[in-house]
């Protein structure tokens, strides 16, 4: 269930959803983005929340259905269409680096490896970038395992 209400944030106007356990999503109308638990922390969502529609303004765009399709595609092994979803999220993350991961993994299992690598690397950089020491060198390593496959 969603509840959405106007409300005063540090004196600016916002427009809150309630989404989900007790999470707080805030869009104020200059277009800050955050996230408010039930505990009061605040979680900047900056960097998901705003995207440029074809008039170049902002606007709050829902994932969740891209995400939930990916899902069942996968789960039905229809990996040309997990592909389209993950191509479809990157242009509202282009910095998702998971995106480009999962979707380099896919393309790796489908034998395309050349835009598997491609993928990785992208993701890889993403992952050097934002400090990721799990991700990153997994997907190096990973990498280097497809290039000496052949």
């Amino acid at each position: 269930m969603r509840l959405a209400q106007i409300m005063t944030i540090s004196g600016i106007v916002a427009l809150v959803v309630t989404v989900g356990e007790g999470i707080a999503a805030a869009q104020t109308d200059n277009f800050r983005c955050f996230m408010v638990t039930m505990s009061g922390n605040t979680i900047n969502l900056e960097h998901i929340c705003k995207v440029n529609n074809d008039l170049g303004s902002k606007k709050l765009v829902n994932l969740t259905p891209i995400y939930t399709q990916i899902r069942q595609n996968l789960d039905n092994q229809n990996f040309e269409e997990a592909i389209e979803g993950y191509t479809q999220l990157l242009r509202y993350q282009p910095n998702n680096a998971k995106v480009y991961l999962n979707r380099g993994l896919i393309y790796w299992y489908l034998d395309n490896r050349q835009t598997a690598i491609a993928d990785l690397e992208q993701a890889s950089r993403l992952f050097r970038a934002q400090g990721d020491e799990t991700y990153f060198p997994a997907t190096q390593e990973l990498i280097r395992q497809i290039q000496s496959e052949g």
